[in-house]
C-alpha cells in the first residue's frame, strides 16, 4: 500500500492518496483516492461513518484548508463570525439586534461539527437565538461547498418561523455578499394540492364529493394552479373544506407519477424540484422518519430534538381504529349512494359487485362485534389498556378482509386505466395494512414492543384504537440516522439533565459527539420569580385535598398576578374539574381550557385577553410562545411524571428493568425534568418579559429527587408568600 500527501493548488487543501492493490477492493476500484477531514483517519484509523466496499473505507471529504481560501466553488469568501458582530449584517437588518456571546459560541460549535464531520449535541437556553446560530453556518457551508442540509423541527410554529423569517433574512444577507443561497420547505403529502385529483373531483362521472362546495371554489383553484409555483394548502387562494380536501390532496397511493397527464405541471413536483436545488430544506420530524423525497443529504439539524424519541417510536409502530376502518369500507362501497370506489368501476362484472357488496356488509357487522368484544374483554376502566399476550377474542376480521383483498386484486387486473388502477391499489394497500395490524396482535408478541388499546369518546362517537410501538429506538436511530448522515446536529432548549447529555444520547443511540451547553442570556434573577406554594397536600397520598387546593390557589393567584395565568396539568380529568370551578367562581377574567378550540385559536384568544387564565396539559407544556403581559405567570400543578399506567411507558420501564437499570432515577425522573423545564420555559420569552412560576406540588421540597427539578432551573428570585409575590409584580 502506498500513502502520500499532496497539496492541491486549485483548492489549496491537503490531499491524502491511498493506493491499495486492486484485488483488495472490487474489480472496478483499484486506486482509492481519499480526502480526509481528520488527521487520525490519515494515520491508519478508519472513519467510522464512511461508506464501505468489502469493509474498506470509501469516504471522500475535504480537510481544513492549509492556506486562506479566497473562493470555494467560485463563491466569494465570506466568514460567518462577522455576521454576528454588533456592526455586522444582522445588526443592520434586524431592529434591536444584540450580539450575544452564547449565539456566537453555538455557531462556532456548529461550524466545528460541519468542518470535522462530527455529530453535535447543543442545548441553547431561551434567548440564545439558536435558529440563526445553526442556520448561518449551515447556509454558508452549504452554499460555498455545494452541500445540502436538512433542518427538521417538531412544531409547525418553529417551521414557519424558519421559513418565513429566519431563512429569508439569511438569504437576503448572503445575496448582498454575492452568494446564491437557496432554501425550501417540504411537508407531508396530504399538505399539497394534486391537480390530477382536483380534475377527478370536477368530473361528474367520478362523483367523489359528498357535500356541495362554495360557488366558484373549483374554478378559483383551477385558474390559480395554472401559474402557481407551490401546491401547499397554506398558499391556496381559497379555503378548502376538510371533507373536500381529502379528495384533492396528494395521496402517495394514488399518485400516477409520470403516467399522469398533469405530471409536467404537478405542483408537488415543483416544490420537490425546488428542494433538490436548495442548500437548506426545512421539514418536520414526522416527514423525516416517514421518508425524505430528496437525496444527497450532507448534514441534518434536528431542532426541538427532545421530541425525537417519541416521534421515531410513532413511525416505527403501527395502529388501526374502528373509525378509520369504518371510513375505509365507506370509501370502497356505499349502498345508499353512488359514491365509493365500487361505483366508479363500471367495467366490473355484476357478480363481482354483488360479492363486494356482500363482503362490505359483512365487514361492517363483524367490525362492530370485534371492537365491542375488545372493550368488554379488557374490562376497560381507563382510557388505555396494555396487552401482554396476544388477543384471545375471536378474529372475525382477517378472513373477510382477505376476501376483500382478493376482490380488489381482481379489480386491479381488470382496470381499464392508470387512474382506476391507482384508485384500487390505494384501497388495497390500506386493507393490507389492517391485516398486518391484526396479524401482529394475534401472533406471539415481540419482546421489545408495546401493544395496547385506547378508547377516546367524543360527542359524535367512541374511537377504539389498537397500537404497537417499539420501546427502544436507539438501534434504529443509530443505523438510520447517526450512521447514515454525518454530521447530525441535535439542539433544543432542554436536552440535558444535570448538565449531562448522557441520558438523551443513550435513548437516541448516539455515541461519541461534540457537546455544548449554553445558558440563557436573559437575567432570570431580575425577570423571574419562583414561588413554591407552602403547605400543599401531597398529590399521591392525599389526592382529594390536593385537588381542592388547586382551585383555591388558582383563585388566590388572580389577586397577585395582573396579567395572564397559564396553568399546566398532567391530567385531563383534573383540568376539567378545575376549569369548571374557575369558570363558575371567576367573573372578571376569561377562562380557557385546552380542547375548546384549535390550539392556535385558543392561544390567540389568550394573548388578546391580556389577563386570561388558560388551562392546558400534555402538548401545551411545550411550543406555546406568548410574550409580554398576556402570560405573566406559569402554574405547574404537578411534577410532570409520565403515568406509570400508560401502556408504552409501562413497557419501556419493564424493558429497562430487564437491562438492570434503575428505572426511576435513570428514566422516570430525567424525562420528567425535561418536561418540567419545558413548562418553565413558557414564561420568559423575550428580554423584557417578567413573571413568576408557581409550583403547587410539594414534592419538589419533600422528596429527595425534588432538588434535581429545582437545580434544573435558572437562578430566579424566590417568594415565600402571596404578599411577596404581589410585591414582585408591583415592582416590575
Amino acid at each position: 500500500m502506498f500513502i502520500g500527501y499532496d497539496c492541491l493548488k486549485k483548492t489549496k487543501s491537503l490531499k491524502l492518496s491511498v493506493c491499495l492493490p486492486s484485488q483488495s477492493l472490487n474489480n472496478s476500484v483499484s486506486p482509492l483516492l481519499v480526502f480526509v477531514n481528520k488527521l487520525k483517519y490519515g494515520s491508519g484509523m478508519p472513519d467510522p461513518y464512511c461508506p464501505r466496499i468489502n469493509g474498506r473505507c470509501m469516504k471522500f471529504a475535504t480537510m481544513h484548508p492549509m492556506f486562506p481560501q479566497k473562493t470555494i466553488n467560485n463563491q466569494p469568501a465570506v466568514s460567518w463570525p462577522s455576521f454576528f458582530s454588533a456592526q455586522g449584517p444582522l445588526a443592520e437588518a434586524v431592529k434591536g439586534y444584540e450580539s450575544r456571546p452564547q449565539q456566537i459560541q453555538m455557531a462556532e460549535s456548529v461550524q466545528k461539527a460541519l468542518d470535522q464531520q462530527e455529530h453535535l449535541v447543543v442545548e441553547a437556553g431561551t434567548g440564545v437565538g439558536k435558529s440563526l446560530a445553526y442556520l448561518l453556518p449551515c447556509a454558508l457551508w452549504a452554499v460555498q461547498n455545494n452541500k445540502k442540509v436538512i433542518v427538521s423541527t417538531h412544531t409547525k410554529a418553529l417551521q414557519e418561523q424558519l421559513v418565513q423569517n429566519d431563512l429569508p433574512l439569511i438569504q437576503s444577507i448572503l445575496n448582498e455578499q454575492g452568494l446564491d443561497f437557496r432554501f425550501s420547505l417540504l411537508m407531508g403529502a396530504n399538505n399539497y394540492l394534486c391537480l390530477d385529483r382536483l380534475a377527478r373531483c370536477q368530473n361528474p362521472q367520478m362523483d367523489l364529493l359528498e357535500s356541495p362546495l362554495p360557488a366558484g371554489l373549483m374554478d378559483n383553484l383551477t385558474n390559480w394552479a395554472k401559474t402557481a409555483q407551490t401546491g401547499l394548502r397554506t398558499q391556496l387562494p381559497v379555503k378548502v373544506p376538510d371533507h373536500a380536501w381529502r379528495h384533492m390532496c396528494r395521496d402517495t397511493y394514488l399518485c400516477l407519477g409520470r403516467k399522469s397527464p398533469f405530471y409536467k405541471s404537478c405542483l408537488y413536483q415543483k416544490d420537490l424540484n425546488q428542494a433538490r436545488k436548495s442548500h437548506i430544506v426545512v421539514v418536520n420530524h414526522h416527514l423525516f422518519f416517514a421518508g425524505l423525497p430528496v437525496d444527497n443529504i450532507d448534514a441534518v439539524v434536528f431542532d426541538e430534538a427532545h421530541t425525537l424519541e417519541d416521534t421515531a417510536s410513532h413511525y416505527m409502530g403501527f395502529s388501526m381504529n374502528n373509525q378509520s376502518f369504518k371510513w375505509l369500507l365507506h370509501e370502497i362501497y356505499q349502498a345508499e349512494s353512488t359514491h365509493g370506489l365500487a361505483h366508479r368501476l363500471s367495467a366490473m362484472a355484476p357478480g363481482w359487485k354483488k360479492s363486494l357488496e356482500k363482503n362490505i356488509h359483512q365487514l361492517h357487522k363483524q367490525a362492530q362485534v370485534f371492537f365491542s368484544n375488545l372493550v368488554s374483554h379488557t374490562r376497560l376502566t381507563a382510557s388505555a389498556h396494555r396487552f401482554t399476550e396476544p388477543l384471545t377474542i375471536p378474529d372475525n376480521l382477517t378472513e373477510p378482509l382477505m376476501t376483500l383483498s382478493d376482490l380488489l386484486s381482481e379489480a386491479v387486473k381488470a382496470s381499464q386505466s392508470a387512474e382506476h388502477e391507482a384508485d384500487i391499489r390505494s384501497h388495497l394497500e390500506k386493507v393490507m395494512e389492517i391485516i398486518k395490524v391484526l396479524t401482529a396482535f394475534y401472533n406471539p408478541f415481540e419482546p421489545d414492543k408495546a401493544y395496547w388499546m385506547e378508547s377516546t369518546k367524543t360527542k359524535k362517537a367512541e374511537q377504539i384504537s389498537l397500537f404497537c410501538a417499539p420501546v427502544d429506538v436507539s438501534d434504529m436511530l443509530n443505523n438510520t440516522v447517526f450512521s447514515l448522515y454525518n454530521p447530525v446536529i441535535l439542539t433544543s432548549a432542554t436536552l440535558a439533565v444535570g448538565r449531562s447529555f448522557q441520558i438523551i444520547k443513550s435513548r437516541l443511540g448516539l455515541g461519541e459527539s461534540l457537546e455544548t451547553f449554553l445558558d440563557s442570556p436573559f437575567p432570570f434573577h431580575k425577570q423571574a420569580a419562583l414561588h413554591i406554594e407552602p403547605n400543599m397536600p401531597d398529590p399521591k397520598t392525599d389526592p382529594v385535598a390536593y385537588e381542592m387546593c388547586i382551585v383555591d390557589k388558582c383563585i388566590e393567584l388572580c389577586d397577585c398576578v395582573p396579567g395572564g395565568i397559564f396553568v399546566l396539568f398532567t391530567s385531563w380529568a383534573l383540568l376539567g374539574k378545575v376549569h369548571d370551578k374557575l369558570k363558575h367562581d371567576i367573573t372578571d377574567r376569561p377562562v380557557f381550557k385546552q380542547g375548546q378550540s384549535l390550539p392556535f385559536q385558543l392561544i390567540e384568544k389568550f394573548k388578546k385577553a391580556k389577563n386570561g387564565i388558560l388551562l392546558g396539559t400534555d402538548t401545551f407544556w411545550q411550543g406555546v410562545d406568548v410574550p409580554g403581559q398576556s402570560l405573566s405567570c406559569v402554574v405547574i400543578t404537578r411534577l410532570p411524571f409520565a403515568s406509570p399506567s400508560a401502556p408504552l411507558e409501562q413497557a419501556k420501564m419493564e424493558y429497562l428493568e430487564k437491562q438492570g437499570k434503575n428505572v426511576f432515577n435513570e428514566y422516570t425522573v430525567p424525562k420528567a425534568i425535561i418536561k418540567f423545564r419545558q413548562g418553565f420555559g413558557r414564561l420568559i420569552r423575550t428580554q423584557t418579559d417578567v413573571g413568576a412560576v408557581v409550583i403547587l406540588d410539594p414534592r419538589v421540597q419533600t422528596k429527595s429527587y425534588g432538588q434535581a427539578f429545582l437545580h434544573s432551573l435558572p437562578v430566579c428570585k424566590t417568594t415565600r408568600s402571596k404578599p411577596e409575590l404581589k410585591v414582585f409584580f408591583e415592582n416590575t
